[in-house]
């Protein structure tokens, strides 16, 4: 951040993000595709996940924790 600052670059801390792939996986990621920006970034929550209310709960006390 302290690099972004000195080149006038403004940062926003992000906690949940739903651009690219909609589900991350355990093990070997595949490899990133040739000129594409973030071309392997992940959904978090993964699309399965970010309608489920049962995990408000859940996400809510992670975000709290984190903020806090």
């Amino acid at each position: 951040m302290t690099v972004a600052s000195s080149h006038g670059i403004k940062t926003m801390f992000v906690m949940f993000d739903d651009c690219w792939n909609p589900e991350g996986f355990l093990g070997p990621q595949p490899a990133p595709v040739p000129s594409v920006h973030n071309s392997r970034w992940v959904q978090s929550p993964g699309a399965n996940e970010h309608t489920n209310e049962t995990m408000f709960s859940v996400y809510k006390i992670y975000f709290l924790d984190v903020i806090g």
